[in-house]
């Protein structure tokens, strides 16, 4: 079963400040589940100018500990996000999978920060689009703790299916509650590097006219 979250709103920023403001989200207070973010990858294309980063996300995850003792698995989770920004053509575009846990579910994050057609030079529209499934089997072939050990029984296999459609039900939830602490804190954020550049730009200014 597949099913989607998806919203959209505008940020009162300039594309510009809101793709600078994009790599300075973390740490902020209303995500405290983020924990680490690494930076695999970064080049930039030299014919189109996109800069392509991929990042390695840590997070701390929402779930029961009774069902991570079931999996065998820890609270810290990771994610794989690629990001790509074109300053031509003005567009921020995002895409996420969850490494951990994907045996039982998948979560794949659409993500686009683009300037607004009603005010273009001062706000920016983002654009957000999940899909959450559970993987076709609904759960793996062996217990996930024995690597290639003992085929599940039927009805083990019906208890961790059961697990995985509550972890599919239960990321569309949070995805929503979600929602507006992370439109805060970004906009937080904004607003912070908003206030810097403008003092950034100030100061260049004393010192073209001293």
């Amino acid at each position: 079963m597949v099913r989607l979250f998806e919203q959209q709103f505008p940020y009162d920023h300039s594309w510009s400040t809101t793709t600078i403001g994009l790599w300075l989200k973390y740490p902020n207070p209303y995500s405290p589940h983020v924990l680490s973010i690494d930076v695999l990858s970064r080049s930039v294309n030299v014919d189109t100018g996109v800069l392509r980063t991929e990042r390695l996300v840590g997070v701390k995850q929402a779930i029961p500990f009774a069902i991570c003792q079931l999996l065998g698995v820890v609270e810290e989770a990771f994610i794989r996000e690629v990001i790509y920004v074109d300053p031509v053509n003005q567009i921020t575009s995002m895409a996420s999978i969850n490494l951990s846990l994907s045996q039982y579910m998948q979560v794949v994050e659409m993500i686009s920060y683009t300037p607004s057609l009603t005010s273009p030079t001062t706000q920016t529209l983002f654009s957000q689009r999940a899909h959450i499934s559970s993987p076709p089997s609904g759960c793996p072939g062996y217990a996930p703790t024995t690597g290639d050990g003992e085929p599940l029984s039927n009805g083990m296999i019906k208890v961790l299916k059961r697990v995985g459609n509550k972890l599919e039900s239960g990321s569309v939830d949070r995805f929503g509650e979600n929602a507006e602490k992370g439109r805060m804190g970004f906009t937080g954020v904004l607003d912070e590097v908003k206030k810097m550049l403008e003092e950034r730009k100030a100061e260049l200014g004393e010192v073209g006219t001293s």
